[in-house]
């Protein structure tokens, strides 16, 4: 119960930065921000898929794997970084005037990832001894 829970927390977290970012892109859009001769914002917004495409595939599987084994736990803590790292990469991708929310969004991503790290390392402890 406890991983399904922690899947509906990663899957809730993306979907949050998604909405967050069609919502903060067509705001921007409508206020003309964005000059005339500017890209869709079907750009962004395609690749704020893909990148959650790419945090959806690192972050479940670190839950779903059993954490019956030293080696699995690893694992997970392995992939989690590695969605934390990515995540902390868009933040820094998104941190410009008018995308203040889009980062702020991602954020949520990180602090689940730390989360779930945290949770981890102390399940590795108590398998370790």
């Amino acid at each position: 119960m406890v991983r399904l829970k922690e899947c509906i927390g990663i899957v809730i977290g993306i979907a949050i930065t998604n909405v967050t970012m069609a919502i903060v892109l067509r705001n921007n859009l409508d206020k003309g921000i964005y000059p005339l001769e500017a890209d869709s914002i079907g750009i962004p917004i395609f690749s704020g898929t893909i990148s959650s495409g790419l945090l959806l595939f690192l972050m479940l599987p670190s839950v779903i794997i059993p954490q019956t084994r030293k080696l699995f736990i690893r694992i997970q803590i392995i992939l989690l970084v590695i969605g934390g790292i990515f995540a902390v990469l868009n933040v820094f991708e998104w941190i410009l005037p008018n995308h203040y929310l889009i980062a702020a969004s991602y954020l949520i991503i990180v602090a689940s990832s730390i989360w779930l790290i945290v949770r981890r390392k102390r399940k590795l402890t108590v398998v370790l001894t």
